[in-house]
């Protein structure tokens, strides 16, 4: 009887210890709108997740879970940890962040690229390889011949007609 109960015991302890290593929920706007491809990161660590399209996730971890982290782009970020991970399925609330850009001032000048190319136009002459007293190059070509299998006799032989031109030298 008593290993009986020791093995309820430890069964007990196992399944709870797995629910402890697995979490599921949704992360939504304050609209209650799902958000996708939230970042979540586990016990601060570098294993995590992200939610689906309509910001369900699913996570589970070979060590407990202790902390969640929750970041996206435009909203702050946001932190569970201890009594507010042991929910069924989590919701979390992300609010929007609204960010203030300093001011760009943007002065005329003149663009790189009309400068390199006014630059190259200049030195023409200099740089012309034709005006040198010698170059060289490397130059690639191809040398392609076609021609329809259909019009060859089937009747030559090609290995022997080649025997007979060498002949004939």
């Amino acid at each position: 009887m008593q290993k009986l109960y020791n093995f309820i015991f430890a069964a007990l302890l196992s399944l709870s210890a797995i629910a402890q290593n697995q979490v599921n929920g949704r992360v939504v706007d304050e609209e209650g709108q799902g958000l996708p491809f939230v970042n979540i990161s586990i016990n601060q660590g570098k294993f995590g997740g992200t939610s689906d399209l309509d910001g369900y996730f699913s996570l589970s971890s070979k060590v407990a879970i202790e902390r969640l982290d929750f970041s996206y782009i435009g909203f702050e970020s946001k932190s569970l940890s201890g009594a507010e991970l042991q929910a069924k399925e989590l919701k979390v609330v992300l609010i929007e962040k609204s960010t203030t850009l300093g001011e760009v001032t943007v002065l005329p000048g003149e663009n790189p690229a009309h400068r390199i190319v006014n630059n190259a136009v200049e030195n023409k002459e200099l740089n012309d390889p034709e005006s040198l007293e010698e170059f060289s190059y490397v130059s690639y070509s191809k040398f392609f011949v076609t021609f329809d299998l259909d019009s060859v006799d089937p009747s030559i032989d090609t290995i022997r007609l080649s025997d007979r031109i060498d002949s004939l030298r």
